[in-house]
């Protein structure tokens, strides 16, 4: 195939499909979600599934306090 010939042929599909959009009255989906999400429908977060692993409130202070502390020597050097 020749590349005007290409080049029309791939116009052509591509114009075809945007008066498709064109004329839909729903956004569709753009992904498909696997299918352990079939049972997921929504709703309220439960405090019960959240794992093991969760931060205290406390705990969550302590230690950004620790990040973000700037020790008395040293010297921050101010811009201006």
């Amino acid at each position: 195939m020749t590349r005007q010939r290409r080049l029309r042929a791939v116009r052509a599909e591509y114009e075809t499909e945007q008066v498709k959009a064109g004329q839909l009255k729903k956004t569709p989906y753009l992904r498909q979600l696997p299918k352990y999400w079939a049972a997921f429908h929504r709703g309220a977060f439960k405090i019960e599934y959240e794992g093991r692993d969760r931060a205290v409130p406390g705990q969550l202070s302590e230690l950004t306090s620790k990040l973000v502390h700037v020790r008395k020597d040293f010297t921050r050097i101010r811009r201006s």
